[in-house]
């Protein structure tokens, strides 16, 4: 959490003040701060087994449940 948090905050910071909109400025704060997904998955995967929900649920996420 920390790590997202700061990452977006300072490519946003970033963004503005190489001139970008907020548009551009929030989509790179995401992309930059979200770029942890593939590790997330390895993580899920190795702690608690390919076939485990913890690891289903990183790969599709609530999708399934919220339908």
């Amino acid at each position: 959490m920390i790590y997202f948090v700061l990452m977006f905050f300072v490519s946003f910071y970033m963004g503005k003040k190489l001139g970008a909109d907020y548009r551009k400025s929030a989509t790179l704060s995401f992309t930059a701060a979200s770029n942890n997904f593939e590790l997330a998955i390895a993580v899920a995967v190795a702690v608690f087994g390919l076939g485990s929900a913890q690891a289903f649920a990183a790969v599709i996420g609530l999708w399934l449940r919220c339908r």
